[in-house]
């Protein structure tokens, strides 16, 4: 250590006394906090850890400036112990590099190491700068060189001007020392253009050590701030006159033999074949082909022919250039390419050449920076990259067999082979299709597949949810059927107390009522006065319209309970016929009507039935053809409708002259307890239950019935029956129709 420097610390430790008694008499912020003990170097500051620094310890030292940034209002400064950086929210007191400060601060660890904020500087004074570090990469990357004045030596690969702020900019240069590269920042106010003897040159520098570290407090690289380009010196000058030289071939690069300086930089000409984003291109000529890697920005593109300077360097076992200035020659120069297969692809020959392989596309996918294409050629399969800027609709779709234009890239493994290859495409127009793909691909089949499983999927989940419902509404249906069926018993029960109820009234009043009509007979027949024997005759008449109710119920009540069963017996059509007309006629002579019966020669006359029923059914339908009618006639037709071996069918018509029927009431009136309306009820009287019965009788029979009628028209009620044939069916001949008219 120079003894100026020596005797500067000792003045800065023996004043550490007196300057805090006179911080501390005029009230400091030093003073404010006593829990906090004062710390008096930089070493004590470095000490502490991040928890610790942020507690703000008072600090009063003094130190030299080696670094001083009044835009962004930051320093270096060290002691005789070591350095450290400083910022504070309030303008620091101009100083400069050499400058002797009291501090007055608090600690704090704003990112990467302990700090110092809050500054209050004082200048006392100027000495010569420390007696710097002689370091080396590897120490300076180990951190523990941070923020003190160190020297190393290297050469500039590159320099250039940044603008921080219109008002500033800095003079920034990449040095490659052994183990590494170091960025090297200078406050600069000459010219836009950095000193031409910078470049290619060997230099010893001297300057503050900074750190660029990443979001988890990473050192990732080294950064030397320099307060004056007087800190840099020159060791070795660069080649004189490289730029007039001859390039030297691409292949002949790193040959033995060649003419090529040690760590300084060579010439090389050739065709830009393939444009990386990251500012990096191949260069090719006819010697041989390279990568080259530089910070210049350019607008340079395949087929640029041009002529750059740049440093040799070695990456993944490939030859690159490194820090390249390039210079154009000329637009759209010849490029020469060769078409090779994946053998020869995988020979290393031609790594970083300008290629051209054949191959059927098996895959695609858009990255962020960049699309692929998957090639396959025989067994073996390599990656086409394309830029990002290139778009997706113009590149062939999967399956296609192709031509591809690119760059041939070699990835060599540790035992130096080639492990794979890939080609880096320039743009759409590398692409050839030579055969396009089948409409039905491994893709297609594969998302058909999909959707229909996905389908399925939906099918099933669909019909999982209607066996669900369906079991619900089965349980629900059940339910309902259970409760039905219960119903229906309750009511098929009360039907049959009914039934039961309605036979055993109606045999009971039968008794008595026989007994009245037999005896109003009897005294019928013996001699009374007119008035008693009219009195008689009512009494006879309402005995017998009595019992036609009472068997009309009886016989609906068996109907209901199904215990009406229809004899078999053979008896005579027309006789049947004529006793009905015969009971009719009288009530027909008193209104004056005409009684018409009409049999087709078909019917046969005897027949094998239930003739009681027929009686029955025909005796209601005439004697109601006969109440409603009061002027004009009533007429019976049989005809045969059909006939077997064994059996026929008969239909019954009955037709009147009466009042009518209306259209809404015709369907009703086969149903029990119903008549056409509630005026013929009390005109007519009736229960309402004789053509229920006749309905009934009718389905026994194995026929039906139905009504043609209409309001003042009269009425035709038709029904069919089937009955049997006897051993010897005789038809009914043309004279022994029957006409009675009155």
């Amino acid at each position: 250590m120079p003894p100026a420097m020596t005797g500067s610390i000792r003045v800065a430790t023996a004043a550490v006394g007196s300057l805090l008694i006179s911080f501390v008499a005029l009230g400091s912020p030093l003073a404010t906090n006593p829990q906090l003990p004062l710390l008096t170097s930089i070493k004590e500051v470095r000490s502490l850890s991040p928890a610790e620094a942020k507690l703000g310890y008072p600090v009063c030292l003094r130190a030299t400036i080696t670094y001083f940034d009044p835009t962004e209002n930051f320093l270096f400064m060290q002691d005789a112990t070591t350095g450290i950086w400083a910022s504070s929210s309030w303008p620091i007191l101009p100083v400069a590099a050499g400058d002797v400060v009291e501090v007055q601060a608090k600690t704090t660890f704003t990112d990467f190491a302990p700090d110092l904020t809050d500054l209050h500087l004082k200048r006392v004074g100027r000495t010569p700068l420390p007696v710097p570090d002689r370091a080396t990469f590897e120490q300076l990357a180990s951190t523990l060189e941070d923020s003190r004045w160190v020297e190393i030596e290297g050469s500039v690969r590159e320099a250039e001007y940044l603008h921080r702020y219109p008002w500033e900019q800095v003079l920034w240069m990449d040095v490659a020392v052994p183990g590494g590269h170091i960025d090297v920042s200078i406050p600069w106010n000459g010219s836009s253009v950095p000193p031409p003897h910078l470049v290619d040159a060997r230099v010893r520098i001297r300057g503050a050590c900074g750190a660029n570290f990443n979001a988890k407090r990473q050192l990732v690289g080294v950064q030397i701030y320099v307060p004056d380009l007087r800190e840099v010196t020159t060791i070795e000058a660069p080649p004189i006159n490289l730029a007039a030289q001859s390039p030297t071939p691409i292949g002949q690069v790193q040959r033995f033999g060649s003419r090529n300086t040690l760590g300084h930089r060579v010439k090389l000409a050739g065709i830009v074949t393939a444009v990386l984003q990251n500012r990096g291109f191949y260069l090719q000529d006819n010697s041989g082909s390279i990568y080259v890697q530089s910070r210049q920005a350019n607008d340079f593109t395949y087929g640029d022919e041009v002529e750059i300077l740049g440093f040799v360097a070695f990456a993944d076992s490939h030859l690159r250039l490194e820090d390249g200035s390039v210079r154009r020659l000329r637009r759209n120069a010849a490029l020469k390419r060769a078409e090779i297969g994946v053998e020869e692809a995988f020979s290393e020959k031609y790594d970083s050449d300008l290629v051209t392989l054949q191959g059927r596309i098996v895959g695609r996918s858009a990255l962020r920076e960049q699309q692929v294409l998957m090639i396959q050629q025989k067994q073996s399969i390599f990656p086409v990259i394309f830029s990002r800027s290139v778009p997706a609709r113009q590149l062939p779709d999967e399956g296609s067999l192709v031509k591809v234009t690119g760059v041939c890239v070699n990835d060599i493994d540790s035992f130096g082979r080639v492990s794979a290859f890939k080609l880096i495409a320039r743009a759409g127009e590398d692409v050839t299709v030579l055969q396009r793909p089948p409409w039905w691909t491994v893709r297609r089949a594969l998302m058909s597949i999909a959707v229909l499983g996905t389908l399925t999927a939906v099918v099933l989940a669909w019909v999982l949810v209607l066996r669900r419902r369906v079991r619900l509404q089965t349980r629900l249906i059940s339910r309902k059927l259970l409760e039905e069926e219960a119903l229906k018993e309750a009511a098929e029960m009360a039907s049959r107390s009914k039934g039961e109820f309605l036979a055993n009234m109606s045999h009971e009043l039968r008794t008595p009522m026989n007994a009245i009509v037999g005896f109003t007979d009897l005294l019928l027949d013996t001699p009374l006065t007119e008035e008693q024997r009219d009195y008689v005759t009512t009494v006879q008449f309402s005995s017998n319209a009595l019992t036609r109710i009472l068997n009309d119920v009886l016989d609906f009540s068996k109907i209901e309970a199904g215990e009406l069963l229809l004899e078999q017996t053979t008896f005579s059509l027309r006789s049947c016929v004529e006793r009905i007309l015969q009971l009719i006629a009288p009530e027909a002579n008193r209104k004056h009507l005409a009684l018409d019966l009409r049999m087709e020669n078909d019917v046969c006359d005897r027949i094998v039935g239930d003739p009681y029923r027929l009686h029955q059914v025909l005796l209601n339908l005439l004697g109601n053809a006969v109440k409603f009618t009061d002027k004009g006639s009533v007429t019976l037709r049989i005809s045969c409708i059909d006939r077997s071996e064994s059996s026929l069918l008969l239909q019954f018509t009955v037709a009147d002259t009466g009042i009518g029927i209306p259209l809404e009431a015709q369907t009703r009136i086969f149903q029990s307890f119903h008549q056409g309306d509630g005026s013929t009820t009390r005109k007519y009287g009736g229960t309402g239950l004789g053509l229920a019965i006749c309905s009934r009788l009718v389905s026994l029979f194995g026929g039906s019935i139905w009504v043609e009628s209409a309001p003042g028209q009269g009425s035709s009620f038709h029904f069919t029956a089937r009955f049997s044939l006897p051993a010897e069916a005789v038809p009914v001949r043309a004279g022994d129709l029957l006409r009675d008219a009155v």
